[in-house]
């Protein structure tokens, strides 16, 4: 049952990030997208936000896990892909290499599907987003 949780919570994200890839060419937006997409995606479903996050796979196997966790690492590779590419085809130069600028980004996307969770669903990870994207982005690029 997990199982099939985690492959439609890929399903549905990734494809939708393929889509804004192709569609968006100022990666800066293009990011933005992304991880607004993420958030949007865990309001809209909270039990998957336990599943992804590990919290309801606690007594289930160490498979299990790791495979729930793959979900933020195939999200983290996305995003340090977008940063390169900023790079590459639009000069972007951010603070610091785009290993650590994704592992920011994660943090911020993590850290308000953690939120969500323990204010039992009621601060919902996407409050003041555009604010608080404003301060990521000013944390990547400078």
């Amino acid at each position: 049952m997990f199982e099939a949780l985690i492959e439609f919570a890929e399903e549905a994200v990734f494809s939708r990030c393929q889509v804004i890839l192709q569609e968006q060419e100022d990666v800066r937006v293009r990011l933005q997208q992304l991880v607004h997409l993420v958030l949007v995606f865990a309001e809209r479903n909270p039990g998957l936000c336990c599943v992804l996050t590990g919290d309801a796979l606690m007594g289930e196997n160490d498979t299990l896990r790791k495979r729930a966790s793959q979900f933020f690492e195939r999200l983290e590779t996305q995003v340090r892909q977008t940063l390169k590419e900023g790079e590459i085809r639009q000069g972007l130069r951010p603070r610091t290499t785009s290993a650590r600028g994704a592992d920011f980004v994660l943090v911020f996307v993590e850290g308000r599907i953690q939120r969500f969770i323990r204010s039992s669903f009621s601060r919902l990870p996407s409050t003041d987003f555009d604010e608080s994207w404003g301060l990521v982005a000013e944390g990547v690029w400078g």
